[in-house]
């Protein structure tokens, strides 16, 4: 087991819209985080109190520290405003539809807490995941907490079995030589990293280059070639299907074989 992974699954509860409409805000009311590979973790109610336990480990370590939360659009929000209301500087990964890829702290002038989204990786709900745990928690009513002992056993339960299930399958992910400290976020970045893996050899084979197949695009010529596929589909014609095929690509006049 390692004794210092840097690597943790995290999750918040939140108040409802009634609260809401009470008060004129909203908070969290339950907040969870536990270590991908050990039993370390800590349960409070407020994200100030899961900020302090991360930073303290990140200084004591002098190590990064990456957080997982499943749908960091939704989570990042209310981390985003806490840090926005403590004055603190983040760095942000956001895209154009406000889905939130990377919340980025720096506790000195080199290490961070990055906080990430399992949701683009996985792109399934926790109660979709493999092996999945979730159950059923009334969010309609108010709860207020004052204190961690205000929480019953059983939502402790709910917000717990929802980190572990997220904490399984990231850590079945592991198992395929994915680094979750590395740059990889969506699921797409981890296709793009087996693609040239397992690549390699035939482009040797052939003495090409993966540069030469696949040229950096200009930034014109990479936002035509992402809006020409944007929420697209792909279908398979079944005559090619387990075929190895030779095919041709043009990029704004460009034209690559790929043999």
């Amino acid at each position: 087991m390692i004794k210092n992974s840097n690597i943790w699954v995290a999750d918040f509860e939140t108040e409802a819209n009634d609260f809401y409409l009470k008060y004129g805000y909203t908070k969290t009311w339950l907040t969870y985080i536990e270590n991908l590979h050990t039993d370390k973790s800590m349960l409070t109610i407020t994200i100030n109190d899961l900020w302090l336990f991360i930073k303290d480990i990140g200084i004591k370590e002098n190590k990064n520290q990456y957080v997982y939360f499943h749908n960091l659009a939704f989570d990042g929000t209310f981390l985003l405003y806490y840090f926005n209301r403590i004055n603190q500087n983040v760095e942000t990964t956001i895209n154009q539809f406000k889905k939130i890829y990377e919340i980025k702290v720096y506790f000195n002038k080199t290490k961070y807490i990055s906080f990430r989204c399992s949701l683009m990786i996985f792109m399934a709900s926790v109660k979709n995941l493999p092996n999945s745990t979730k159950g059923e928690i009334n969010y309609d009513i108010i709860r207020n907490y004052k204190s961690i002992a205000d929480a019953k056993s059983e939502e402790i339960q709910y917000i717990k079995n929802d980190v572990r299930t997220v904490k399984y399958n990231l850590l079945r992910l592991e198992k395929e030589k994915i680094k979750l400290n590395g740059y990889f976020k969506t699921m797409a970045s981890i296709a793009y990293k087996d693609l040239r893996d397992t690549t390699n050899e035939h482009l040797k084979k052939h003495n090409l280059a993966w540069y030469k197949l696949f040229p950096k695009l200009s930034i014109d010529i990479d936002d035509y070639a992402r809006d020409a596929y944007l929420g697209g589909m792909t279908y398979l014609n079944s005559k090619y299907k387990n075929k190895l095929l030779e095919f041709d690509i043009a990029i704004m006049g460009q034209s690559i074989i790929i043999p």
